[in-house]
């Protein structure tokens, strides 16, 4: 339908098919340098959806380890964050951002047309930041709302990526962190820590301001077996710093002594494999109906590429030959774990863990001094975690209590019992030790019915004996168990071993019901998101002096698990973040809808359109059923709507910067028709409720209240149902619960003025001789209100405006000036025997000198100052803002600012630059800008500052 959709819904859909076949890609892909800012000269290079689904392009589905990919990658991701956070003006900036994100990733992945359409229009209608809009996609992804403060407490301390039996690549992995809302994630590898990986996991997650930590899953032997322990080293000086003892000679030689461990594991999957294709590939052939050759292992490891095989490897590859469903592939996999328990059961000898406990915790510490070291308790019982922690001496740092994966598979790891223990240590509770330890002797001294098969040499009866010998000396050695906690307790760790593969498995992520905005937490006890486990946690005030894009120096809560679960109960506060069934077997969450929608898909043109009239219809009706002066029964309508309209362009401008605006700027380029749009619909359905119902039935005929009579008490109940209308519109419309109460309470203060306008307009008519002076005024009272209600809702409006715009530009500058600072420190430190600051009284020779010395630090400065001249020109209320902060600077800052804006005095090296493709191939608009501007802006500078 031609309705549908606008034409920059299909062009941005026509882009992401041209950036996909690369015919157009490098000339956004050079718009992810670091230097760009979100609100600079690239606007003009590509749009800021562009901008968004090229990044978002490099970083999904590549999982390509090569370190020029690698950066690809992370430079996507940098610029990414920069346009959906920095880049945002809305204040609803970090959910709105996380909704960009989301439904980029489904437009990038979508193959029907029409389905990417709609996903279009969702992004662009996503970059206004409505907010009602906003938690309607939130809802729709199955996301939970998230506290603007980015305060909540939320975390994963088991994921897995690409490297070991994950699918997302680092990078892919740390924004689906944060697009679910996650603060804390520790990503779990095999034996050892590949140094590619951990570079791309370190980097992306410095970007997106996720504390990272790694974990090294590592087998110990234990009666025949081994016990999973993740090991989390410690104490470095950011990402540089884990690198650098990656790097060092002991430990690769400790990561070189899991590699049999590795190499068992691996054969174990293969033989997994080749048990299949004895005994299950012909029923699955016959009841699928497909022709299929037995999979061989080497088309199997080719799919697992860099990564670890495993279970979910094989069954994902499996499912993939076979041509079968999800549901087959979740079946497989079940399938294939029952074959390993058969073919290699736990309990076998010569397990994965040759290391005895005192030897593995003597290697640890010759490795780093500092880590954590967490017991995984999948297949263990009470009696095994008792053992381990007392083995260990106080060098188990948490137990992983809650696995998800688990709990949805129904799997019982004892976790109340080995919680109540975790508890009791940490309490120094004797008595409740000795009660659990006894509890396990007497388990161990009574008669066994299971088969005296050998473990190891030993016959499980002789094991018994020597474990009920082994709990007994617990038993008298409890004050050591307790001593070796006491100073760090014994702490809980939840994950979600997830995967990102299957889609019954469930996703990664937690949070605290607690942490979350009352929205969501309703969202979440109704989705049954809410788990059966109890954290404690704390509360404080803090405030932030490195603040996101909302607010600059304002108190906030911060929180803290105190420790870690307290109790398993019903009445839990976890809650998941994935998308999650509650089992295996229970139906899934439905996915979004992507059938034919008309409303919400229209164009956008025709939606402001058929807001407007459905404003006018019912006022205008409203006004020529109940009005017999010719001008208000004819022209009423658009005087009504014509107050609310003038007060939304007034504001918007004025906020802008009205007259002292940016230099390029057009009056009509501060306006959101969209919002207008908005407000002279309700206004329009306002007319019935004040001018008849109100004014008319309610006052007059009832009451007796009339303009002439008691003009305080009219326009007091017209101005107090105006502000309740007002304000259930605004929560209709899901505005935030700020502008809801002001938008009640301006009603007040418009009270005295609707007063003053009545008295006003009576003293001139009479003053004229005007007759029928009090029906004159009677039939314009309800106007009267709604002027004086928007004049006040225009000073304060557009005073928000004003206030919004002005920290925007705060922001940039100070983001920006900041980077030119640091570009100028680079300059100083390359040449440490030159005076840098004299070097740009001839910027052209400058210039070419960079150029030779370091290819990229000229790109840099220029691009900077560049942006700092598009501030100027193209942004609102960025001339007085640049005047306050230079004002700021100390006298050697503004000397430094205002000498490196000389290099904008090089026009045939920047202009060479550009034809060079420091902004990909489309650089035309931002050549002619810089060309016409740039003398103007340094004359202004030097005149105004010098």
């Amino acid at each position: 339908m031609a309705l549908l959709y606008s034409a920059a819904d299909r062009a941005l859909v026509q882009k992401l098919d041209d950036l996909k076949s690369q015919r157009d890609g490098k000339d956004v892909f050079a718009l992810f340098a670091p230097y760009f800012h979100p609100r600079g000269i690239k606007e003009l290079a590509a749009s800021r959806e562009i901008r968004l689904l090229a990044s978002m392009l490099k970083l999904i589905d590549n999982l390509d380890q090569q370190h020029e990919a690698v950066d690809s990658r992370l430079a996507a991701l940098k610029s990414l964050q920069q346009e959906v956070i920095y880049g945002s003006v809305s204040s609803f900036c970090m959910n709105t951002a996380r909704v960009l994100v989301q439904i980029m990733k489904n437009l990038i992945r979508d193959t029907d047309h029409e389905h990417a359409l709609q996903l279009a229009h969702d992004l662009r209608t996503a970059l206004l930041g409505n907010p009602r809009f906003i938690r309607a996609q939130l809802e729709k992804y199955h996301l939970l709302e998230m506290p603007e403060a980015w305060n909540q407490l939320s975390f994963d301390y088991h994921v897995h990526d690409a490297h070991t039996k994950g699918r997302k690549s680092p990078t892919h992995l740390i924004l689906d962190a944060w697009l679910k809302g996650i603060k804390t994630l520790q990503v779990i590898y095999y034996y050892h820590v590949p140094e590619t990986a951990a570079r791309e996991l370190l980097y992306a997650s410095e970007i997106m301001g996720i504390d990272v930590r790694i974990g090294v899953e590592c087998p110990v032997a234990f009666h025949g077996r081994s016990l999973d322990l993740i090991w989390a080293p410690r104490g470095f000086s950011g990402a540089a710093g884990f690198l650098n003892f990656l790097k060092r000679p002991e430990t690769q030689a400790f990561f070189a002594g899991n590699r049999r461990a590795m190499e068992q594991n691996k054969q174990r999957i293969l033989g997994c494999l080749e048990a299949f294709n004895r005994h299950h590939l012909e029923a699955f052939r016959t009841r699928l109906g497909v022709e299929l050759a037995p999979p061989s292992v080497e088309m199997f490891l080719k799919t697992v590429k860099y990564g670890l095989p495993s279970i979910e490897h094989l069954a994902e590859f499996l499912a993939e030959r076979l041509a079968a469903p999800k549901t087959v592939e979740l079946e497989l996999d079940h399938l294939l774990r029952e074959l390993y328990g058969e073919m290699y059961p736990y309990n076998a000898a010569a397990d994965t863990g040759d290391l005895e406990p005192e030897t593995f915790i003597k290697m640890l510490k010759q490795l780093q001094e500092g880590f954590r070291l967490t017991l995984n308790l999948s297949g263990l019982e009470l009696t095994d975690v008792i053992e381990a922690v007392y083995d260990f001496r106080g060098v188990i740092s948490h137990l992983e209590v809650f696995n998800l994966k688990d709990f949805a598979a129904g799997i019982d790891t004892r976790r109340d019992e080995i919680n109540d223990f975790r508890r009791a240590v940490n309490r120094g509770d004797i008595i409740g030790l000795k009660r659990i330890v006894r509890t396990c002797i007497e388990q161990f001294a009574a008669p066994s019915e299971t088969s005296p098969e050998d473990v190891n040499g030993k016959t499980r009866s002789a094991l018994l004996t020597a474990r009920l010998e082994k709990f007994t000396s617990i038993l008298r050695h409890l004050p050591e168990l307790i001593d070796a906690y006491a100073r760090r307790p014994l702490g809980a760790r939840i994950g979600s071993d997830s995967t990102g593969r299957f889609v019954r498995h469930p996703g990664m992520g937690f949070v605290i019901l607690d942490t979350l905005p009352p929205r969501a937490r309703r969202s979440a006890r109704k989705t049954n998101r809410v788990l059966p486990v109890k954290a404690g946690i704390t509360q404080m005030n803090v405030r932030r002096f490195a603040p996101l894009p909302v607010g600059t120096g304002k108190k906030f809560l911060s929180w803290k698990m105190d420790d870690g679960i307290a109790e398993f109960s019903q009445n839990g506060n976890l809650v998941t973040l994935g998308a999650f069934a509650g089992s295996e077997n229970a139906p899934l969450p439905q996915a979004p809808e992507t059938g034919r929608a008309f409303w919400p898909y229209l164009d956008n043109n025709w939606k402001i359109v058929l807001k407007i009239l459905g404003g006018f219809v019912p006022a205008f009706i409203s006004f020529r059923l109940t009005k017999d002066w010719w001008l208000l029964a004819w022209f009423g309508a658009v005087i009504w709507l014509g107050i609310t309209g003038l007060r939304n362009i007034l504001q918007s401008v004025l906020g802008g910067g009205g007259f002292k605006r940016a230099d390029l700027l057009k009056w009509n380029d501060f306006i959101s028709w969209q919002r207008v749009a908005d407000s002279l619909f309700y206004t329009g359905l306002s007319v019935p409720l004040l001018d008849w119902l109100v004014k008319s039935v309610l006052l007059k005929d009832t009451f007796g209240i009339t303009a002439a009579n008691d003009p305080v008490a009219l326009y007091t109940l017209i101005a107090l149902a105006n502000g309740v209308y007002i304000s259930s519109h605004n929560l209709l419309r899901g505005l935030p619960r700020e502008a809801i109460i002001g938008n009640f309470f301006r009603t007040f203060l418009s009270i005295p003025l609707a007063i003053v306008l009545n008295f006003m307009i009576r003293g001139m008519l009479e003053a004229a001789q005007v007759a029928a002076v009090a029906l004159i005024l009677q039939q314009w009272a309800a106007i009267i209100s709604k002027t004086a209600s928007d004049i006040v809702a225009g000073i304060i409006e557009g005073y928000a405006d004003r206030h919004k715009n002005l920290q925007l530009r705060f922001l940039d500058y100070r983001r920006k000036i900041g980077q030119l600072f640091a570009a100028y420190t680079k300059l100083e430190l390359e040449f440490p025997e030159k005076n840098v600051l004299a070097m740009f009284k001839h910027p052209k020779q400058l210039i070419e000198k960079i150029s030779r010395e370091n290819s990229d630090m000229d790109k840099e400065i220029i691009i900077d100052t560049l942006d700092l001249l598009y501030f100027r020109m193209y942004q609102p209320q960025a001339r007085t803002v640049f005047v306050r902060v230079l004002k700021e600077l100390t006298a050697e800052e503004r000397e430094i600012f205002i000498r490196t804006q000389n290099v904008l005095q090089g026009e045939r090296e920047i202009s060479q630059m550009f034809l060079d493709g420091v902004a990909g191939g489309k650089f035309s608009k931002i050549l002619a800008f810089y060309l016409s501007y740039a003398p103007a802006y340094l004359r202004e500078i030097n005149s105004e500052f010098q």
